[in-house]
Order: C-alpha cells, then structure tokens, then sequence
C-alpha cells in the first residue's frame, strides 16, 4: 500500500483506565500525521466528555516522528511508514495502569474527525 500524506499514528490513553461512550476529560490523544518523508507533524488532542478538544499544544517533552526509513529494522529493510512517539508522564501523571489503544490510520481517519471514543485496557 503506498504511503499518503497525513496517514497517521496515534496513542490514546484513558489515565483513570474509567472506559466510557466518549473521550472524557481524563483521556489523551497523541498522534503523528506523516506528510512526505521530510514532513511529519505532531498533534495532541484531550477529552471533553462528549467529544475530543480541538488540537492543543504539544505538551513539552511529547515527541512524534515519522519516516520511511527502514534501515535499523531486523525484520524488513524495504521502506515503509515508522512512526514513533514519546508521552511526558509529566504531563498525563504516573500511574501503574492506563486504558490504551494504538492505531496507525488511512490519510483521512482524522482528518474527517473520526477519532476513537472508548480504549481498552493492555
């Protein structure tokens, strides 16, 4: 599958692991929209109890990277998208379990709005 611009990973966590319909005030997105491959930008998003927020400051210490450079990878050196991504537990607070999900998009998966409401727990 050939890569699009603002194909997209991202990581979602419920921080009271309290589940729920919709994104509550508890819950975290973090994602990387890959836009060319010297181009990826970084988003954060956070539950309002009906919906997610509109993008906000990227918290200090998050960091999100893509690329399509396969050459460290053991299993498979042809190109192809690799997102990585660093959350500050400063920022979400330390705790022994979070609810999760991690998902890695089609170009318009968010774009249109669509975002996970609900995460499970790992």
């Amino acid at each position: 599958m050939p890569e699009k611009a603002y194909d997209s990973a991202a990581v979602v966590l419920d921080t009271n692991d309290d589940g729920g319909g919709a994104p509550r005030a508890d819950d975290y997105l973090f994602a990387v929209r890959w836009k060319s491959p010297t181009a990826y930008f970084q988003i954060t998003r956070k539950g309002t109890g009906s919906t997610w927020s509109d993008w906000l400051p990227n918290p200090e210490g998050f960091i999100g990277a893509s690329s399509l450079d396969a050459s460290n990878n053991p299993y498979n050196q042809r190109p192809h998208l690799i997102y990585e991504l660093r959350i500050p537990f400063s920022y979400i607070g330390q705790k022994t379990v979070y609810g999760a999900g991690i998902l890695a998009t089609d170009a318009m998966f968010l774009l249109d709005g669509h975002t996970p409401s609900t995460c499970q727990t790992l």
